[in-house]
């Protein structure tokens, strides 16, 4: 993504923000929310920060190592999936760095579950 939008010299739109409209999309036709998870040290958004429990466990878990994390919670399931930061990532969402090791964010997708028709 990144060698699609940014090139030495010339700023553009962050690549996380320009699928805004394909997440708006998403939701609008399917009906599924999918979000950035950043964590403190990754953030360059303030909404892509964790606001409930689940996506702060989902970051706690990817940071550790999972892949991914599930739930369901009041008739939604939630998937929080690893996005690994590359090195070229982490110029932007870590420039301040003292060290290599993997920085990780994740994306959240999250929808609805209807009962089936098999289980009335």
């Amino acid at each position: 993504m990144h060698r699609d939008f940014f090139h030495k010299g010339d700023s553009k739109a962050i690549p996380s923000e320009s699928l805004k409209d394909v997440f708006n999309a998403m939701e609008e036709e399917w009906h599924v929310t999918i979000r950035w998870l950043a964590s403190d040290e990754t953030v360059m958004n303030v909404d892509n920060k964790a606001k409930d429990d689940f996506q702060r466990k989902a970051l706690l878990a990817v940071k550790g190592g999972e892949k991914e994390m599930t739930a369901v919670e009041n008739g939604t399931f939630r998937f929080a999936g690893v996005i690994p930061l590359q090195n070229q990532c982490l110029k932007c969402h870590s420039p301040d760095r003292t060290s290599l090791e993997d920085r990780f964010a994740a994306l959240e997708i999250s929808m609805r579950i209807r009962p089936s028709a098999e289980s009335k």
